[in-house]
């Protein structure tokens, strides 16, 4: 369940429960264990909000707190439960086409070996119900033939610890992708503030597909317009 970096410095650890666990966060000698791996993510989310505000981009994910919001607290409970009792298995089939899902949290080593979570990714194989059928059609999400990025986010509580984590994230994604045959690799962002977001995508390789708007995705009032992109994985 854990995944280290070629230079020892960095795991790709799949997130866990609570309760239920074969080990504890202290046994995995994470930092900071009594913070539960969903309260991480939570708190993590948490973090880049006042970030967000200060250059005008409120709008990506609102302005309440998700660790606030009983919804948000049980979509990433549940997320992380099936995600590790998927993973757990450990005759679990990577050639498997059951539906199948993902949350990584990348760590960095300190001095005195401790595990420091700073990023966390969600992924998938099924489309957010929020992405129309004008660009994702039935036929495709029934395929199942490809991975979804349903979440990546950095803990800027953890400074420059967390810089350069993404990218991290974004490799084992595919590692994952080739691991299961899945061919194309989907996801969506925020289409605000000059398309940044997109911009950050396409660095990492991402191509395009079209914009979208989702009513009321933060909240009512709240719009929210994004872009599906895509990229093809080599096997």
């Amino acid at each position: 369940m854990c995944t280290y970096t070629k230079d020892g410095l960095g795991r790709f650890r799949t997130a866990q429960p609570a309760t239920g666990s074969a080990r504890t966060l202290a046994e995995l000698d994470v930092a900071d264990p009594d913070e539960s791996d969903v309260d991480f993510i939570l708190y993590a989310f948490d973090s880049a909000l006042p970030y967000l505000a200060s250059i005008g981009s409120e709008a990506q994910w609102g302005t309440e707190l998700f660790s606030q919001k009983p919804e948000r607290r049980k979509q990433f409970t549940e997320f992380v439960q099936k995600s590790y009792d998927l993973n757990a298995r450990q005759e679990a089939d990577s050639n498997d086409d059951c539906p199948w899902q993902l949350m990584t949290l990348f760590e960095v080593r300190t001095e005195d070996d401790k595990w420091v979570r700073v990023a966390a990714q969600g992924l998938s194989t099924r489309f957010p119900d929020y992405v129309p059928e004008s660009l994702a059609s039935k036929d495709l999400r029934q395929a199942g033939d490809f991975l979804y990025l349903n979440y990546l986010i950095a803990d800027r509580r953890k400074g420059d610890l967390a810089k350069g984590s993404a990218p991290h994230l974004i490799s084992f994604a595919e590692q994952q992708c080739r691991k299961r045959h899945k061919t194309p690799f989907y996801g969506d962002c925020w289409r605000g503030n000059n398309d940044g977001l997109l911009k950050y995508y396409q660095k990492l390789g991402f191509n395009p597909i079209g914009p979208f708007d989702v009513k009321d995705k933060h909240g009512p009032g709240l719009p929210w317009f994004g872009y599906l992109f895509s990229k093809s994985i080599s096997q």
